[in-house]
């Protein structure tokens, strides 16, 4: 399973849900463009994914990795009285993000962990006075893509 492959069918499959919860999902390159689409404000919550590379395995030697993704959250300070029910205090939306990414199983033969991602770690990021932001890292057993040739080195 390749790095792009894998982040696309994670933002996939939470862009209808994001959306539903009145929410705008974002990939980033990397967690510096994660921090300047936190820079730019949200008057709306934001997912923002990334994958934030490989991880240490115990099979690594026989192809296994981990696949580590990080989901950055972002709502703006304060409740509306006119939000309704898409806009959940703060904590309840980081539990939501949570849940729904360890709720994702991979089909047979995508050589991931049935399992899905694990909660590794979460930590709060600095963001705009008028926002907050959570970050969440996941990680994922899955095996490396294979390769095409054997490159002979010389000595």
């Amino acid at each position: 399973m390749t790095s792009s492959a894998l982040i696309a069918a994670v933002s996939a499959a939470l862009a209808s849900r994001v959306a539903a919860a009145g929410g705008v999902a974002d990939i980033a390159e990397s967690m510096d463009e994660a921090v300047a689409y936190l820079a730019g404000g949200t008057t709306r919550w934001r997912l923002i994914l990334l994958w934030d590379g490989y991880g240490s395995h115990p099979a690594a030697r026989e192809g296994m990795t981990t696949h580590q993704i990080t989901a950055v959250i972002q709502q703006a300070r304060g409740l509306p009285a006119a939000a309704g029910p898409k806009l959940l205090a703060f904590a309840e939306r980081i539990e939501q993000v949570s849940a729904w990414i360890r709720a994702m199983r991979f089909p047979d033969g995508c050589e991931a962990d049935q399992a899905g991602f694990s909660l590794a770690d979460s930590r709060w990021l600095e963001a705009p006075p008028a926002t907050r932001a959570h970050m969440l890292n996941f990680s994922l057993a899955a095996a490396l893509p294979g390769f095409a040739e054997t490159i002979p080195l010389v000595f």
